[in-house]
């Protein structure tokens, strides 16, 4: 997996290049869940793609993935089901958290789904035809996705490396405290089942996973690097930096992460010329004038901010999302 950046191929693949285009009518439409997002728009070489669940399956099929086609230049093709990704088929098992990603170097899609019970799934779609990829053994935290604040968390993500093309799929598992775990793909095969620690000493479940690519919809400056954050249990949020090859650099990002065990408090994002990462994140589980912060990685050494810098005031509050 390369890190250093391809000029010569950004012609060839600026025709992948992704985009999000759903919006709150989408939700509207397609949402069942108070906190969850269970649906997504991507945009493939030939079309785009709305990936979603449906609470109103049957119990034989509440645990499958919708999908419909959006062909130019305003024609919605009718609903189709994927493969049936593996998750357990019964009407307690609704699809709550729906993430895709398309690939930067090919015509393809990954969806990653989560189910009440806290199952995890990945599935691609390459081309025109939908394949499963892997269910994890072990099933991340169960979900109770209703109007219960607290209790419906996105405990997994999927981000492609905007060089090669290879993906990751992340999740957390229960009773792993403070460890990751996650496969690759390449577009052919997925990797064996990997883990990593992270040294932030975490002592509870992980709640909330993101994944964040460097150079993201081909942008000049990318590579194959990616920020990993999770938030536990705790309002504990850790960070650590994929290489391209492996996981590196891992720091505790805050220790009162907020609203963090119902709403995912922090995110993160590259900058476009220094190539230096940026988290931000809310920063204290009371209210106060200045509930975020950010941290910087540095580029060149991938070292973290020893200390978070804040943002500037506001009314007292508490951050949440």
């Amino acid at each position: 997996m390369a890190i250093s950046q391809n000029m010569n191929e950004s012609k060839r693949q600026y025709k992948y290049g992704r985009k999000i285009v759903i919006g709150a009518v989408l939700f509207l439409a397609f949402g069942f869940c108070f906190f969850a997002s269970p649906a997504e728009a991507l945009v493939t070489s030939t079309n785009s793609v709305l990936i979603y669940g449906d609470a109103t399956s049957t119990a034989g099929n509440v645990d499958n993935l919708r999908f419909r086609t959006l062909t130019a230049p305003n024609t919605w093709n009718a609903e189709t089901a994927t493969v049936d990704p593996g998750l357990t088929a019964v009407t307690t098992n609704t699809i709550v958290w729906v993430r895709g990603e398309s690939a930067p170097t090919r015509d393809e899609v990954i969806a990653g789904m989560q189910g009440e019970l806290g199952e995890v799934a990945f599935t691609r779609r390459g081309g025109s035809t939908w394949s499963n990829l892997f269910v994890p053994a072990t099933s991340t935290v169960t979900q109770t996705c209703n109007t219960t604040t607290g209790s419906c968390w996105q405990s997994f993500d999927v981000a492609y490396e905007q060089l090669s093309g290879d993906a990751i799929m992340a999740y957390g598992k229960p009773g792993n405290d403070g460890i990751i775990y996650y496969r690759t793909w390449d577009g052919v095969a997925t990797s064996s089942e990997q883990s990593f620690t992270f040294n932030s000493g975490s002592s509870a479940d992980t709640y909330w996973v993101k994944l964040v690519p460097d150079g993201k919809n081909l942008a000049a400056q990318r590579s194959d690097k990616m920020i990993l954050l999770i938030g536990d249990a705790t309002n504990r949020v850790s960070a650590a930096v994929w290489n391209g090859s492996s996981f590196m650099s891992s720091t505790t990002i805050t220790t009162t992460g907020g609203l963090g065990t119902s709403t995912r408090a922090f995110d993160a994002a590259w900058e476009s010329i220094s190539g230096n990462g940026l988290v931000v994140y809310a920063s204290s589980t009371a209210a106060s004038a200045t509930p975020f912060q950010y941290k910087k990685l540095a580029s060149s050494t991938l070292a973290w901010d020893s200390t978070g810098t804040d943002f500037g005031t506001v009314s007292s509050t508490v951050g949440s999302w």
